[in-house]
């Protein structure tokens, strides 16, 4: 990989996976040091057809990164705790060890009550990912760091100093505000996390329904509660959307159409005033570098519509995960809004992935022109 004189490059590739996510991002830079260095990053790890079908695309990853020079760390980013994006967690940790890959997981931050209706609301869920959301402090060990995203508020917008952060302790809080950013002297290459959290009337609704069934952290597995708790799930499952943690990849520079700034959403719910303020206040110094956005919730109707990006101006391809119909054949099912829209590409599990490559100083190369 040619450098340059600071420049910064960045690969990034999103697996077609169907309804779920797996996205794999390389950023190459050189550090204070004047060393060349990889960083490497993960937008969640799932897929509603189950682990087994994306082992082939977590291998391909881990194979990556295993001759990666100078790999400096891996952060693995998960939007939210559904199956569908963090399932494939337990395949990926084996890999990781197997190969002496040190790795970050970077969870949104949930009370009990919020892990009590995820955990118990579904019943597809593995059991080291419920481990992971039940117990993320045990996971914290000599490769697996394990650190929490909040909204409290911050004086500190930026972390400039990447070294610094990727020593940072093992378990701690950060502000949904915190970001992580290279400089050199083309351009910031910035990845910028936003985690909004579920309204305090919402989360007061659900404790109340808890208290009311006697269900608390410590005896929520229960089966005589596996009922109850999973219609209480289906009654708050779009509200629960709200956390879900997003994150921005791309420059700081004004916007062209020499970069690819990439946002990446989850399942948030852009329909909602209280998410959608919250969302585009975030990202308002970097909303016209936005080239590659995904549609939340693969493309549901109940997430969001094509106001829902307006304030995105220069948004050059949209992408929904999503799954092919059960027999493979026709429409997968999103919002006929979105269907046979020339800038929209269907990640469902037989469509090519999308990638880009892209350097600073303005060199793009990507399979979506």
């Amino acid at each position: 990989m040619e450098f340059g004189k600071f420049m910064i490059s960045c690969y990034r590739k999103q697996y077609a996976v169907g309804q779920g996510g797996l996205h794999l991002g390389k950023i190459y830079y050189v550090n204070n040091a004047k060393e060349k260095r990889t960083f490497a990053y993960l937008y969640d790890c799932g897929c509603s057809n189950g682990a087994h079908f994306i082992e082939n695309s977590i291998n391909e990853i881990i194979i990556k990164l295993k001759y990666e020079y100078n790999l400096t760390g891996l952060y693995i980013y998960l939007s939210h705790a559904h199956s569908d994006h963090i399932n494939g967690m337990t395949l990926l940790a084996q890999r990781l060890r197997e190969f002496n890959i040190r790795s970050t997981i970077i969870l949104p931050y949930m009370e009990d009550a919020e892990k009590i209706i995820v955990v118990g609301g579904q019943n597809n869920l593995n059991e080291l990912s419920t481990s992971l959301i039940l117990h993320p402090e045990r996971f914290t060990n000599d490769f697996v760091n394990v650190v929490y995203l909040d909204d409290e508020p911050s004086d500190n917008l930026y972390m400039n100093n990447y070294d610094d952060y990727l020593m940072t302790p093992k378990m701690r809080n950060m502000s949904d505000k915190s970001a992580i950013i290279f400089n050199d002297p083309y351009a910031q290459w910035l990845l910028i996390p936003f985690y909004n959290r579920i309204k305090p009337c919402l989360l007061d609704n659900i404790k109340n329904e808890l208290n009311i069934l006697g269900v608390a952290i410590d005896n929520f597995l229960d089966r005589r509660f596996a009922t109850r708790l999973r219609a209480i799930y289906r009654e708050y499952k779009i509200d629960l959307n709200f956390s879900s943690l997003c994150l921005y990849s791309g420059t700081l520079n004004k916007a062209n159409h020499t970069h690819t700034g990439w946002l990446h959403t989850g399942d948030i719910n852009l329909l909602n005033d209280f998410s959608f303020d919250n969302f585009s206040n975030h990202y308002r110094d970097v909303q016209d570098n936005v080239r590659v956005m995904q549609i939340p919730h693969h493309g549901s109707r109940e997430n969001s519509n094509s106001n829902s990006f307006d304030n995105f101006r220069n948004i050059n391809k949209y992408f929904i995960t999503t799954q092919n119909l059960p027999n493979g054949r026709g429409q997968p099912n999103v919002s006929s809004e979105y269907l046979n829209n020339e800038n929209i590409i269907l990640l469902t599990e037989s469509e090519i992935s999308l990638w880009s490559y892209e350097q600073t100083n303005g060199v793009i190369l990507t399979n979506f022109a």
